[in-house]
């Protein structure tokens, strides 16, 4: 198997309102890193009215 499944994300968000002097400090911080190193098949099926089996495709990824 060739699964890897990294996900993180993080999010930060401050603010601080000073009254006295009308002033205001805020921060933001962001961090993502998202990781997929799998093998991926996706089987598609195609049937006629009655539901019977026509075709098949493949698409490897």
């Amino acid at each position: 198997s060739q699964d890897q499944w990294n996900n993180y994300s993080i999010n930060l968000n401050l603010k601080q309102r000073f009254p006295s002097t009308g002033g205001e400090l805020s921060a933001d911080l962001d961090f993502a890193d998202y990781w997929n190193n799998t093998a991926q098949l996706f089987n598609t099926d195609y049937f006629d009215p009655a539901g019977q089996l026509t075709e098949q495709g493949y698409l490897r990824g």
